[in-house]
């Protein structure tokens, strides 16, 4: 997962697609719903939540429930709230913040055992949930509706964002779709294989990841492989304190041919890197992107 790789240079984020249908939100998978059934089951839905994920906050926010958040993980946020205090990092948070804070659940990383054992042992209630794919991040969307009794509103939500993929992919469906190098780590290279969420996204937006290939997830890779098979557009994540132009200057890009032409495109990180409610907006912006020629108008 992203979160494992960089946490300070990229954001915890994910994810492969799913059929694109405008279908309402599917229920949660049996773990994630039986999570969700105890939960309930120990009293009313949580009121002081900490999470720490922020594809999970956007989708809280989202919800309408940011009243509740009461804590976030470290460089995460919620939009005119910048009080909410930060409890350290998604996979080493400050136990004693969080005993400081006393919220009555803590979203965290499924796969984060130690996290979610520790938090067992504090007594803290924890929900554990994946977003490493879009279809997880509907699922944890769908759980979070049934947690907050808001059900329907996540039904809406998931409908808006089916429909507003699907309507770029029939956009773009009708250009050659161009190859394209996204950029996780510069040096050494690092980047995106099969089923992770920018893979799909730019699936979505009328490209083709040039190591789809891969056996990894996120490969470590030459730039002697990257300039074999010359991508067409470089996608660059840019973070704050990151300086591309530096960054592309150095040996081994220079190699590749779309840098030396130019075709680099500097996007933001946190919007890109996280599949949340705003992956509507960040396909039609990649599509533009690869296919600038495209009419998106009938998307607005």
């Amino acid at each position: 997962m992203l979160a494992m790789l960089r946490q300070p240079r990229l954001l915890v984020m994910t994810a492969t697609a799913t059929a694109l249908s405008g279908c309402a939100a599917e229920p949660p998978p049996d773990e994630t719903s039986a999570q969700i059934v105890a939960l309930l089951s120990d009293g009313p839905p949580p009121e002081r939540v900490v999470s720490l994920i922020p594809a999970v906050t956007e989708l809280i926010v989202t919800l309408g429930q940011a009243d509740r958040i009461v804590g976030l993980s470290q460089g995460d946020s919620v939009p005119g709230r910048d009080s909410i205090p930060s409890v350290g990092g998604t996979l080493n948070p400050s136990y004693e913040q969080l005993l400081q804070i006393q919220p009555d659940l803590v979203v965290a990383w499924a796969g984060s055992r130690v996290v979610l054992s520790r938090l067992q042992v504090l007594g803290i209630r924890a929900l554990g949930v994946e977003v490493e794919t879009l279809e997880d991040s509907f699922a944890t969307l769908a759980a979070l509706g049934v947690l907050f009794n808001v059900s329907e509103r996540a039904d809406s939500i998931r409908t808006a964002i089916d429909s507003g993929i699907l309507m770029v992919r029939q956009a773009v469906a009708a250009f050659e779709p161009r190859s394209v190098f996204y950029v996780v780590w510069d040096d050494p290279p690092i980047t995106i294989g099969p089923g992770t969420y920018i893979n799909e996204l730019i699936e979505m937006a009328g490209g083709r990841n040039v190591f789809v290939d891969a056996v990894d997830k996120w490969p470590t890779v030459s730039f002697e492989a990257i300039v074999s098979r010359n991508p067409d557009v470089v996608i660059w994540p840019r973070t704050s304190g990151t300086d591309q132009a530096q960054q592309m200057m150095g040996v081994g890009w220079r190699e590749v041919e779309a840098v030396r032409s130019g075709n680099v495109a500097i996007v933001d990180a946190t919007r890109f890197n996280s599949p949340g409610p705003q992956i509507v907006e960040v396909v039609r912006e990649l599509s533009r992107i690869l296919h600038p020629e495209v009419d998106l108008g009938q998307v607005d």
